[in-house]
């Protein structure tokens, strides 16, 4: 796929056609029109205004532009390439005709067999030429002479030509960024040893950066590490990006996650102007949404672009507490993997598409990429696939299947790709179905429709074939839409457990705390892990961000070995977060991870921390706890002359009691000076935990599932009150419940309520 960089004049009038305009002003109107929709992407309306602008006066050649440009957003390059030609039989010193006619030629000889390719690409050359003899400096010509040379594989005449461009026109960030993409390809399709010979024969700021970019990817990291660093402290004049993605990819390529981590966000947090973003822009491209795309089309301000890549991979953090970013980690190590395995820059046409009826259809977003496969696309997003499959044969043309399983946030994707027998090279491509009885034999574990199609009746295999095409349609739109994380197999999970509860707190905020168990490896798992002089024993954080994913808090600490004198004695720690903040909705995540045995676990969601609104009967979160006493102390589970000891997993064995605690905010005192309240606590059954040899919770009970009501009456000085009890609820069986606490204000006839989830299990005594 050819990624092509046009300068297409759509609002503003060039002079060439100035000359030739028409007094008739209702053309001039239809003609702004016509470029106003397609500056919009209505080509269809577009096409239209143009062709009424026509009728008028049918040598008006800013029309004619019109026209030609509508067809090279179609890509009907033949069609657009006849508006130029008819341009330049009225006005044969037209350069912006001249420019655009040679890059039609450009294009229509891509699809096109060896001869006739040559006598397009003889007639664009020649067609650059005439513009670049009349105006060396004319828009991008230079770049788009560079990129026919690049499609002859001249690949040093073409990064000369560029060189030559942003000589002439420095403030064109798109050749700026195309003469990057020209040394890319130069490295992506000659040998090492050439290409290190001529980088060594040219000076120029950027063969010094790309000799350490070869090395880099031979693997000589020592040496690229030197001449990378070397090249960064010549601070070359036009950006220093490309050297910090170079020694990210360097040092994530080392396991240095951290040093890349920070290298990475220096080059977006050192953002200057747009061609800084654009090139950190084509390292993440593969992964963006298409709602991502747009917004980042419409960033013109440097703090803009760097909220953005910042935001970017915030939301994609699958534990965004954590000191290091494992997604941006991630994506670097896929996009490496990618460039050693899925590089293809050349032609994909219909001829070499196995898809040739095109039932997959793509999001702009697939049209980004013009350096990677589609299997480098598929891996670019969602990583190693679960399960591959092959089918090997004389008569079979290279294939291979990727399945990706169901989880919890996606669902399962099918993937076929074929080396079409027209395509060359590491041109693999997506195809909705394959139908060759050996391909369906082999994966016909994977769906039943496979199993159908090799074994039914002829009559159903039409209705099948497009059953499959369904299929992939749907993969195809999601796999393109959305990315995953995918952990390295040795991580296992670890059960991590926390809840939150809000309280009130000065100036209008709310406090938002969050306790925590955390889960301790025992000397027998260090032992098992070989680390048993590990020095620490888990790390965890909790961070809170707003909608737009700016920070708004983030906690982090790490238990040290040393801390724990006696592990059989501590299997786990009980902690509490304590943050006052504004009344919002947040991200919120909390983690935990064991770094010796390789665990982790955590959660990631959207919170709403409610506002206690002056006034207004309310209820505080609710507290579950192991035990509650008074205390004088100024310790961290110390509320309100309390020390709560908080239940973090809030299941609890039946015999014992379940202390509670909440604050009521807002009552409303009689003339006494005494408010009067009543508190109902409902317990209701949810999931019935049964006997038997699978002791499984049935989902589906009766009708009317079991519950408990218990109805206190209360009174209070002051307009808050702080409530707190033991909970007996030995009698209400083992299970799951959800307990509920309604406040009525007998004053004023006000209500709040909140409720808590929790479990009551039963000991090896009580079973």
């Amino acid at each position: 796929m050819m990624k092509i960089t046009l300068f297409l004049l759509i609002i503003s009038v060039s002079a060439s056609f100035a000359d030739a305009a028409p007094t008739d002003s209702v053309a001039w109107r239809l003609v702004a029109k016509g470029r106003a929709l397609l500056a919009e992407n209505k080509l269809k309306e577009a096409e239209q205004s143009f062709r009424q602008a026509l009728k008028g006066n049918r040598e008006f050649t800013a029309a004619m532009d019109g026209l030609g440009q509508v067809f090279i957003a179609k890509k009907d390059w033949g069609e657009a390439n006849d508006w130029y030609d008819k341009i330049l039989d009225r006005e044969p010193e037209n350069l912006d005709a001249m420019y655009h006619r040679a890059i039609c030629y450009r294009e229509c000889g891509v699809p096109k067999a060896l001869i006739l390719r040559k006598l397009d690409w003889d007639s664009a050359a020649k067609f650059f030429k005439r513009v670049l003899a009349r105006d060396s400096s004319f828009y991008d010509t230079l770049y788009q002479y560079a990129q026919l040379k690049r499609y002859q594989e001249d690949y040093t005449d073409a990064i000369l030509l560029g060189h030559d461009q942003i000589r002439l026109t420095p403030e064109h960030v798109g050749s700026q960024q195309g003469l990057f993409r020209l040394y890319q390809h130069f490295l992506d399709n000659k040998g090492s040893d050439d290409v290190i010979k001529w980088l060594q024969q040219n000076h120029s700021e950027h063969a010094r950066y790309f000799l350490g970019e070869v090395y880099r990817r031979a693997g000589k990291l020592p040496q690229a590490d030197s001449l990378l660093r070397q090249a960064l402290a010549a601070t070359p004049t036009a950006t220093l990006t490309p050297i910090r993605l170079s020694l990210t990819r360097l040092y994530y390529q080392q396991k240095q996650n951290n040093t890349a981590e920070k290298i990475f966000w220096q080059a977006v947090d050192g953002i200057r102007h747009r061609l800084d973003a654009q090139l950190i822009f084509e390292d993440v491209k593969y992964i963006v949404a298409e709602a991502e795309l747009q917004d980042f089309r419409q960033l013109a301000a440097t703090r803009d672009y760097v909220d953005f890549f910042h935001r970017l991979f915030m939301r994609r953090d699958p534990t965004p507490a954590a000191d290091i970013n494992v997604r941006l980690a991630e994506h670097y190590r896929r996009l490496m993997f990618a460039e050693a395995n899925y590089v293809y820059d050349g032609f994909r046409t219909w001829f070499n598409n196995p898809d040739k009826l095109r039932y997959q259809k793509f999001p702009p977003t697939f049209y980004l990429n013009d350096r990677f496969n589609d299997k480098g696309l598929i891996y670019l997003r969602h990583g190693e696939p679960d399960e591959r499959v092959v089918s090997t044969g004389q008569a079979l043309v290279s294939n291979e299947s990727w399945r990706y399983l169901q989880t919890a946030v996606s669902p399962e994707m099918i993937f076929h790709f074929v080396v079409d027998e027209n395509a060359v090279g590491n041109n693999w491509r997506l195809t909705p179905f394959l139908l060759d009885p050996q391909f369906l034999d082999d994966r016909v574990m994977w769906n039943a429709a496979y199993e159908r199609l090799l074994r039914g009746d002829p009559l159903e295999q039409m209705r099948l074939e497009d059953e499959l095409a369904q299929q992939s349609i749907k993969a195809v739109d999601t796999g393109f839409s959305t990315d995953r994380h995918s952990w390295d197999k040795k991580v296992q999970p670890l059960n991590a457990f926390a809840y939150a509860a809000f309280f009130r707190a000065p100036e209008g905020k709310s406090y938002f705390d969050l306790y925590y168990s955390l889960p301790l490896p025992s000397a027998e798992d260090l032992m098992r892990a070989g680390a048993v002089n590990a020095p620490v024993l888990c790390e965890h954080g909790v961070s809170l961000h707003d909608l737009q994913w700016k920070r708004i808090e983030r906690k982090y600490d790490a238990i040290a070995k040393e801390q724990i004198p006696n592990l059989s004695q501590m299997p786990y720690l009980i902690g509490q977060y304590h943050f006052a903040v504004e009344p919002d909705s947040y991200h919120v995540a909390f983690y935990i991870r064991q770094p010796a045995t390789n665990r982790l676990g955590g959660w990631k969601e959207d919170l709403r921390v409610p506002k206690f609104e002056e006034g207004k009967l309310a209820i505080s979160g609710i507290v579950l706890a192991s035990s509650i006493t008074p205390s004088s102390k100024n310790d961290l589970f110390v509320r309100n002359g309390l020390q709560i000891v908080p239940n973090p997993t809030r299941s609890f064995a039946r015999h014992k009691p379940i202390y509670v605690y909440f604050e009521v905010y807002n009552l409303r005192r009689a003339a006494d000076g005494k408010a009067s309240f009543i508190i109902e606590y409902t317990t209701l059954l949810r999931k019935e935990k049964k006997s038997g040899a699978k002791k499984v919770f049935s989902i589906v009970g009766s009708k009317t599932k079991p519950s408990t009501t218990l109805s206190m009456e209360r009174e209070a000085n002051e307009t808050t009150s702080v409530e707190y009890l033991a909970l007996d609820l030995n009698k209400a069986g083992a299970g799951d419940f959800r307990l509920s606490i309604k406040v009525t204000d007998k004053n004023s006839g006000m209500q709040s309520e909140g409720f808590i989830d929790l479990t009551l299990f039963n000991t090896k005594k009580e079973k």
